[in-house]
């Protein structure tokens, strides 16, 4: 993949994501809570290690607990980042060397999307 096209995918999985855990951060950690002391999920399960589940174990399972920590809220939150973008360059790879895969290319201006990187995921709390 070309430097411009992986650029602008990042800045497109940035903004995705941003939006993601802004507005459905509290119900997935509401919903592995649920799961957790309901027994229903446990870490060594498949779907505890796919991305999202994963983070929000590690996150809820953490040995330190203070209120207010916001610091651990946004490594969570950039280790989710991190995960999904990880496996979105997995997948171009993939694509890349599958002789077979349709591709297309990104449609988004290159100086618009440049413009309009974010330079952080924003950090709330859950409350």
């Amino acid at each position: 993949m070309r430097p411009c096209y992986r650029m602008v995918l990042t800045h497109s999985l940035t903004h995705s994501l941003t939006y993601l855990l802004t507005h459905l951060c509290q119900g997935l950690l509401e919903e592995v809570t649920s799961l957790l002391l309901s027994d229903k999920l446990h870490p060594a399960m498949n779907i505890a290690k796919s991305i999202g589940y994963r983070q929000t174990i590690q996150y809820l399972c953490r040995v330190k607990h203070e209120p207010g920590d916001f610091k651990e809220f946004d490594l969570y939150m950039k280790d989710f980042a991190a995960s999904t973008r990880n496996y979105a360059k997995r997948q171009c790879n993939w694509h890349r060397k599958d002789g077979n895969s349709l591709t297309h290319r990104l449609t988004y201006s290159l100086t618009h999307s440049l413009t309009h990187l974010p330079t952080h995921l924003p950090t709330h709390s859950l409350t």
